[in-house]
């Protein structure tokens, strides 16, 4: 689906090598827009289309709280409840943004159980 190969590329982790601050901008920029049409669509009433674009949106919510060790626990439990299930593993790519949301709470002594149980999860899916 098109929302997990391009619309997500606005929310991946910068690369610290490209040292292009106007592309580093536009990044920033299109993060900006594509968390604006994010929020909107999370909110619709498209069932189906929520769906798709809960793991996303979650991992989206992970990354402006990863200096929230709370809120980030938060997250991480509710993706756990919700995303590491049957169809959604694979089809809405939830594999993928659990990975991403490990990669941010990982090392965090606080987060370390729900990271082992996301961790482990992601590769022992039911």
């Amino acid at each position: 689906m098109l929302v997990h190969i391009i619309f997500a590329q606005a929310f991946y982790p910068a690369n610290p090598a490209n040292k292009d601050s106007a592309q580093e901008r536009r990044k920033y920029k299109n993060r900006l827009y594509a968390k604006e049409i994010l929020e909107g669509a999370i909110g619709d009433s498209n069932q189906a289309l929520v769906n798709i674009l809960q793991p996303l949106y979650l991992m989206v919510k992970a990354q402006d709280a990863k200096d929230n060790t709370e809120t980030l626990g938060k997250i991480a439990s509710l993706f756990l409840e919700t995303q590491i299930s049957g169809d959604n593993f694979y089809k809405n790519k939830s594999g993928r943004y659990g990975l991403m949301i490990h990669q941010l709470i990982a090392g965090n002594p606080k987060l370390e159980q729900i990271d082992k149980k996301l961790f482990d999860s992601i590769f022992t899916p039911q």
